[in-house]
């Protein structure tokens, strides 16, 4: 798998839930980013699964970012397992 960095629009983030996810309202991502803050990204329900796309500003932190996917499904409300993402610095990584 490629490496992604801060900065990148567009990154398809795909957290499969393991539940039939049509019935369910509310989807969407928790994010906590690598600084410690949190936030939510909002989420598309497709089967069994929640996405997102990154938009400007979403990928703005180098680090590890936990993700949880969050819906109501009947009379739960809550959180998937937590997922991890690595987002990378753009040219870290060479020796001087």
């Amino acid at each position: 798998m490629a490496k992604n960095y801060v900065g990148d629009i567009g990154l398809a983030v795909v957290l499969d839930t393991g539940v039939d996810l049509t019935l369910a309202t509310g989807c969407k991502i928790l994010v906590q980013l690598p600084d410690g803050t949190t936030t939510e990204w909002s989420g598309t329900k497709s089967g069994t699964t929640i996405s997102h796309a990154t938009v400007a500003g979403e990928l703005a932190q180098s680090g590890v970012y936990r993700l949880h996917a969050a819906f109501t499904l009947g009379g739960w409300t809550g959180v998937g397992e937590v997922a991890c993402m690595t987002i990378y610095e753009r040219f870290g990584g060479c020796a001087s």
